[in-house]
Formats: structure tokens, sequence, C-alpha cells
């Protein structure tokens, strides 16, 4: 099956699944048929240790125990840091959180909550319809969610509420999305869903609290994955292409929406991601081989970073200083360097990721394998230092926090949402842009596993400790308010 059709078809059964099954997706790679090779020239780079082994005192195996909590002072150290960039600075263990929480709870309902679990406000009434997708604005000020069809309401509908549940409103949709983000500036949300085609993309207009709608499907293609770029505009890699979709005015899209040149990028990635100098990280296979690269969004320029064994992920940092690249495909034994990855185009020695997962620092091409292992998720703290990923271990999971110091913290083992496995982790690279697990201020993130009750559960984790984490409320899925700048933070990019 090829990626697009793969990549259609996921996408198509996403919301069925949501609604019949709770069984949990795993992430898949493609198979691979392309050879590791080694980068040209190595010697220089300074020696490392792997950040991905803790020391005996902290290994994931020992994490099992409640009493197994770590001082910050005590954290593994990499003999030689990755990064000579600064490294994050100490979370205290008991600090407490900023910014609200929203969460899905057992029985449906769209609540919000403090970060200690006292409750803000519930948004919805689980008698009335299914919600699901619950997304904060950039701002913080709104939160969306998509309202499945009913026997008695057939029409899919999205809607918006203030956290505090004050001004709320809703709006019929062409199709019940799966996939809803804002702009910068919080006046519109693109969303993605269901059609006969693959996946069809749709707006929402929002001006201070009142909603207008598109009652078509704007664009469409057979797999559908964008990024913002400024409040009119998508950067979009739809099926094999790349091309910029201009939505005119704010509201939706509609009539207004026009397609520039799309340029064959290939299916070495899902999502691109846009930088705020009018660039983008992306994959491409136009060569035969997959290459990371930097482009104009007219390909006018373009840069080749490094040279990829598989297809991958790519998720950028928050301050455009990292990019976290999951390279699909057999997995390549860490090496006992980092590795210099900047050439130019032209040479022909580009060094190589291999499988794994891996950061790319763009301003020195200096690249450092973060794990040989498998991780599903990729998610980047607001200051860019820290990379929250899901450590899967058979039937169980834990999540790790690896830092640009070459430290790690893990939770302990639990059974995950299936939630966050189906409907989010097989996506993460573009879920990465619209939602975040991070507390604005990165001292904690949220998840949901089962409890020792039964029932799955949202925990808080602070992220300067080992093992056991908070337990806050019962619920699927919770996803953290952004600090005012957007999940993305990169604001307006034309």
């Amino acid at each position: 099956m090829s990626r697009v059709r793969f990549l259609a078809t996921i996408l198509l059964l996403a919301l069925v699944a949501a609604a019949c099954t709770t069984e949990s997706a795993q992430l898949v790679p493609p198979d691979s048929t392309t050879t590791t090779t080694s980068p040209a020239d190595s010697s220089s780079a300074p020696t490392t240790v792997s950040p991905d082994e803790p020391p005996p005192t902290t290994a994931p195996s020992d994490l099992d125990d409640p009493n197994a909590e770590l001082d910050p002072d005590e954290a593994e150290q990499g003999e030689v840091p990755p990064f000579e960039a600064e490294p994050p600075p100490p979370v205290p263990v008991e600090q407490e959180p900023e910014g609200l929480i929203a969460m899905l709870g057992n029985d449906g309902d769209l609540l919000i909550l403090e970060p200690t679990g006292t409750q803000v406000a519930e948004l919805t009434d689980h008698d009335d319809r299914r919600v699901a997708q619950p997304t904060w604005s950039p701002d913080a000020q709104w939160i969306a969610w998509t309202e499945l069809p009913t026997v008695d309401s057939p029409n899919p509908r999205l809607a918006i509420n203030t956290p505090d549940a004050d001004r709320g409103a809703a709006i019929d949709t062409p199709f019940p999305s799966f996939f809803n983000s804002w702009n910068p500036e919080a006046t519109r949300i693109a969303m993605l869903g269901p059609s006969a085609t693959g996946v069809d993309l749709s707006l929402v207009g929002v001006d201070d609290g009142a909603l207008s709608a598109d009652e078509i499907a704007v664009d469409s293609g057979a797999g559908y994955f964008f990024d913002w770029v400024g409040p009119d505009a998508l950067y979009t890699h739809v099926g094999p292409n790349l091309g910029t979709l201009t939505l005119g005015e704010a509201g939706p899209g509609g009539a207004n929406a026009s397609r520039g040149d799309d340029e064959p990028i290939g299916l070495g990635f899902s999502a691109p991601d846009a930088l705020s100098d009018g660039t983008a990280i992306v994959v491409d296979t136009t060569s035969g081989s997959p290459v990371l690269q930097r482009r104009s969004f007219d390909g006018s320029t373009t840069t080749a970073l490094a040279n990829l064994t598989s297809t991958a992920f790519i998720v950028v940092d928050p301050t455009e200083t990292f990019v976290a690249v999951q390279v699909l495909g057999d997995l390549m034994a860490a090496p006992p360097t980092t590795v210099t990855a900047f050439r130019q185009p032209t040479d022909p020695d580009l060094p190589t990721m291999g499988g794994g997962v891996w950061v790319y620092e763009l301003s020195s091409g200096e690249a450092f394998q973060v794990s040989d292992e498998e991780r599903r998720g990729m998610f980047w703290d607001p200051s860019g230092t820290r990379l929250l990923m899901l450590a899967p271990d058979g039937e169980l999971a834990r999540w790790q926090v690896w830092s640009i110091d070459g430290s790690s913290r893990y939770t302990k083992l639990a059974e995950m949402s299936p939630m966050l496995l189906r409907d989010y982790l097989p996506f993460y690279d573009q879920f990465a842009k619209s939602v975040t697990f991070w507390s604005p201020d990165g001292s904690s993130f949220v998840y949901s596993a089962l409890a020792d009750d039964g029932f799955f559960t949202i925990f808080i984790h602070n992220a300067s400790k080992n093992g056991v984490s908070t337990e806050v409320a019962k619920g699927p899925i919770a996803v953290w308010s952004p600090d005012g700048g957007g999940a993305s933070g990169t604001g307006s990019r034309l």
C-alpha cells in the first residue's frame, strides 16, 4: 500500500474508530529499503555518551517503585553535553504549574480544570452530543471542539467557548472534523475530516465569538497536512505535493481560497514545519532517497541538511532552534559521537540519520541521536529545551522527558489512553502544531493512563521527577492551555 493511501485510510478510519472501539493503534513504520550509511566525516565531532541510557539509579525498571523519586541534582548527565546551547533551567519539584487544562471526562463531558484538579467549568453536556478534539486558541482565550452527529442532531458541528463557559457558540460544518487548528491570530479554525477521496479541508471564521463556516470543503486530497503561515494562508503537504493555500480575508475560505503552483516533494514525511523566516523543514524524496531539507515556501531556495534512511516525522521546537526527527524503519544503534550534519546541497557526502530519534540544531548543523529505540510522539516544551516522548514497553508505556543537556526523566509504566494512541500519536507531527501536553511554564505535562481503580485517569507529571505522577481527574485525554504565544510559537510567517 502506498504511503498516500496508507495515510488517507488511517485518517478516514480515525473518526469511525473513535466512536466504535477502544483498541490502541500502533504506529507502524512503512517498509524501508534504504541502506544505512555512515557520515562522511565525523572525526572532529565531540564525543558524547548516549542520553538514552539512564544510570542504575534512574533506570526505567526501577521506576515502578513509587518511592523511586530523584532529586533533580541527581539526574543523569552526559559526560559531554550534546549541544553547546544553554541547558534547560532546573524545574523545582514542588513548583505548581501554570495555565488551565481542557479534558474529556470518561462520561464524555468537556471540562476545564486548574492544574490542582479543581474544576473551572463544564463546557458540554454528555446527554446531548459526543465531543472530540478539544483545541485551545493560541491566546488561550477560547477552546474549540468537534461535536459529532447523532440521530437526533445529524449535522456535525464545531463549537467554541471561553474557559469559564461564558460565551459559547456552535455552527454546522460540512463534515465531523478529526483535527482542528487555530490560526495565530485566533480568527480562523482550519478543520480536517473524512471525504470520499481522502481528506477534506474546511474553515470556520471566528469574530469576537461569532462563527461563520464554509458550506463545502475548501480543499481535499489523499493525505492532507499543513502548517499556518500567518492568519490567511496554509503551507500544505497534500499527497506528494507542497504548496501554499491562500485564504483571502478573515473568515471561511470557500471561493476566496486560491492555491499557488504545487511542487513535488514525495511522501517521505507528513506535516511540514513552517518557520518565521519564510522557510520550512520538510523531507524531500524526489531524488529517490529521503533528504531532510530546508526550503523557501516557493521552492526557490533549498538547503539539504541530512540524508535519512527512511521516511520520518519532523517537529520543530517553539524557538525554531532544534528539529526533532524520528526516522522510521530499522533502528540505528547510537553512534559514539555526535554528527556534524551541515553540508551544502551539492555535497554528495551528506551525513545520515538512521532509524531512531534525533535532534538537529539548525544554527550549527549538529545532530544528536536521542534514542535508538522505538518512541511514539515527540512534543517540545515551550522553551525548546525538553522533548517529551512515549517509550513503549510491551503492552505498557512510560513517558520520557529528554533534555538538551543529555539527561532524561521517566514516568512509571502504565497502560496509556487508547484515545491518545489511536487519535493523536499516529499523526503527532500535525497535532504538535495545534495542541500541547506541556504546561505554559514547561514545568509539567499532562497525560491519561489506566489507574489502579480500572479507570482512565488524568495525571500531571513534574518534568524534574522520575516515577509517580499526580492524579487530578478521570478521563481519556487532556491538553494544556498555551502561554499566549500559540502551540507552535511561530506567529505570523508571511
